[in-house]
C-alpha cells in the first residue's frame, strides 16, 4: 500500500488540478447556458485531459532522467519532487512506455470527441496542445518560454477546446475564458516559483528558465504583474456577470503573493484551487 502511495505521489497529483479546473469551467458554463449536463462528453473530456496531463508528467520524468537533470539537482542538493526512476526504482523504459500509452489513449479519446462533436476548433487546439506538451518536455521548459506556453495551454486552451467539444462556442465565451486565463496564470506562477527556487542550480547545469533569463528580481516582478492580471480578470468577471462572488477571490491573491515571496509552491497550488473554484461557482 505504501508503494502505491509513493507511486501516486510521484505523478504530482496536485498539478492535475490545473487541467481539471479548466475542464470543469467549460462543463459548468455549458450547463448554465443550456440547462443540460452532457455527462458522456464531460466524463470523456475529464478522462482524456487527465491522461494527457499524466502522460506529459511521466514523460518529463523520463526526460529529466535521460538528460541527467534530476541527477544534477540531487548533486547540488536542490529539492525536487519524487522521481519514479531514481527514487522508486521504476525502469526508464517502463516510465517512457507508460507515458506514451497515456498520451496515445488521450489522443484516441480526443479524436473520438472531435469526430463525435464535429469540433474543428478543438481538433486544432488538441494538435497544438499535444505539440506544446511534447516540445515542452524537449525544448520549451529549458528555453525560458515554457512557463508561459504551459499556462496558455492548460488554461484558456483547454477551456476553449472543451467548450467546442460541448457544442457551446456559439454563445459568449468571455466568462469561461476569463476563468481559463486566471487558471493559466497560476500555472505560469507555479512554474516561475519553481524556477526561482532552482535558479542557481539551473545556471550551473545550463538550464534556461524564466528565472535564469530575468534574474530573481525580474522573475518576482514578472510574477507580481501576473498577480495584477489575475486580479484584473476577477474584477472584470464580476462586472461582466454582475456578481460580487469573483471579488471575494481578491484576498486569495494576497496569500498568493506571500506564497511567491516564500517560494511556497504547495500553498500556491491551494490558492489556485480556492480562487478558480470560487470563480467557477460565480457562474452558477
Amino acid at each position: 500500500m505504501q508503494r502505491v502511495a509513493q507511486l501516486l505521489k510521484a505523478t504530482a497529483p496536485l498539478t492535475l488540478t490545473s487541467s481539471l479546473l479548466s475542464v470543469i469551467t467549460a462543463v459548468v458554463y455549458d450547463y448554465v447556458c443550456t440547462g443540460t449536463l452532457k455527462v458522456f462528453r464531460s466524463i470523456l473530456l475529464i478522462i482524456g485531459v487527465l491522461l494527457l496531463h499524466l502522460g506529459v508528467n511521466l514523460y518529463n520524468d523520463y526526460r529529466d532522467y535521460v538528460t541527467k537533470v534530476d541527477h544534477a539537482y540531487r548533486a547540488l542538493n536542490v529539492i525536487h519532487r519524487v522521481n519514479m526512476i531514481l527514487d522508486l526504482g521504476v525502469t526508464p523504459s517502463n516510465v517512457k512506455r507508460t507515458s506514451l500509452i497515456m498520451l496515445a489513449s488521450a489522443t484516441g479519446i480526443g479524436l473520438f470527441l472531435v469526430l463525435y462533436s464535429h469540433a474543428l476548433v478543438a481538433l486544432i487546439l488538441a494538435v497544438a496542445g499535444m505539440a506544446t506538451g511534447y516540445l515542452y518536455s524537449l525544448i520549451f521548459r529549458r528555453s525560458g518560454v515554457g512557463e508561459i506556453l504551459a499556462g496558455l495551454a492548460v488554461g484558456p486552451g483547454i477551456v476553449v477546446g472543451a467548450l467546442d467539444i460541448l457544442d457551446n462556442l456559439g454563445v459568449s465565451v468571455v466568462p469561461p475564458l476569463i476563468i481559463g486565463v486566471v487558471n493559466g496564470i497560476y500555472t505560469t506562477l507555479i512554474l516561475s516559483v519553481l524556477a526561482m527556487a532552482r535558479r542557481e542550480a539551473d545556471i550551473k547545469i545550463g538550464k534556461r528558465t524564466v528565472a535564469v533569463l530575468l534574474g530573481e528580481r525580474g522573475c518576482r516582478t514578472f510574477s507580481l504583474i501576473l498577480i495584477g492580471v489575475a486580479a484584473t480578470c476577477s474584477i472584470a468577471l464580476a462586472l461582466y456577470i454582475g456578481s460580487v462572488v469573483p471579488l471575494l477571490t481578491l484576498p486569495v491573491l494576497i496569500l498568493a503573493v506571500r506564497s511567491i515571496a516564500r517560494l511556497d509552491v504547495k500553498r500556491l497550488f491551494y490558492c489556485r484551487i480556492v480562487h478558480v473554484s470560487m470563480l467557477i461557482l460565480s457562474l452558477l
